[in-house]
């Protein structure tokens, strides 16, 4: 993010390496729909904060206080994503969540991995 001829401009990207970073003790069958919903959490946080970054008047000093509160909010949701799934174990776990990400991104990763 910067200012350019004192406009505002800023890039955002989701980008994770799920099986370095949230990944379950044992591989299952739902491992990969599991993975896949967490980066689209994280993609919903992202756009998120993107809309609040497109605000009138944004400065950096302004959106790195935006980034902070969006990344607390980010590991708020997956620290309750990873208790409800515990931490991928449960599968029926995945399904509230799975309906999040298809509400929120328009994605069912239940039935795009064929559960």
């Amino acid at each position: 993010m910067d200012t350019v001829n004192g406009r505002f401009i800023h890039r955002s990207f989701t980008v994770v390496d799920g099986y370095g970073t949230v990944v379950p003790e044992a591989r299952e069958p739902w491992t990969d729909c599991f993975q896949n919903i967490w980066f689209d959490l994280c993609e919903i946080e992202r756009r998120r904060m993107e809309a609040a970054l497109n605000a009138s008047g944004m400065t950096p000093a302004r959106a790195e206080g935006v980034y902070a509160m969006h990344t607390r909010a980010l590991q708020r949701t997956t620290l309750r994503y990873l208790q409800e799934t515990d931490n991928g174990k449960r599968c029926e776990a995945l399904f509230p969540w799975n309906a999040v990400v298809k509400e929120a991104l328009g994605i069912d990763n239940i039935a795009l991995l064929g559960m």
